[in-house]
């Protein structure tokens, strides 16, 4: 099945109209992603196609998450959001997508036109890339050589090269 677009959730009656889009960043928490205004009005002035668009932000504060209305065809979620009451707050609500990959509970019956997405495998390529460095640096012993380092010594060490292992 096809990706899909933010033109495949339109009905004939709001075509003409700018998509509107509702963005639900998570508990505000150190180090977490949150997405605000400036850097969005940024990104989205870089690209062509998303001129026009109209969204809003909220943070979830622990509470009911989402605002009590909603004027939005698209959730885009930092947090795990209840999607009936988020389709009771937003009437014209067709499409969630989330930064996670656990949409299994969000939603016990998917209406029809109805469609929740997740980031599934969208960290695929760095998490690979980042075993292969992990399994390097193993094969290669820098963790020794790091605390070698740390008590001030000196000890050559000395290994196989890797076609010597064997990966299961």
């Amino acid at each position: 099945m096809a990706a899909k677009t933010s033109r495949d959730i339109r009905d004939s009656g709001h075509k003409d109209q700018p998509l509107r889009i509702h963005i639900q960043n998570g508990p505000p928490e150190p180090d977490t992603l949150v997405l605000e205004r400036p850097r969005l009005d940024k990104a989205l002035r870089s690209r062509d196609a998303l001129k026009g668009l109209e969204y809003s932000i909220s943070v979830d504060d622990g509470g009911d998450q989402l605002p009590a209305e909603l004027d939005a065809e698209i959730i885009i979620t930092l947090a795990k959001i209840d999607v009936a009451k988020a389709r009771q707050v937003a009437p014209d609500l067709k499409w969630v997508q989330t930064t996670f990959a656990g949409v299994e509970g969000m939603l016990e019956e998917l209406p029809r036109g109805f469609s929740i997405t997740n980031a599934s495998g969208v960290h695929a390529e760095k998490g690979g890339e980042f075993i292969l460095a992990a399994a390097l640096m193993l094969a290669y012993q820098i963790p020794q050589f790091a605390t070698d380092k740390d008590d001030k010594a000196w000890q050559p060490l000395f290994g196989p090269v890797l076609n010597t292992y064997r990966v299961t």
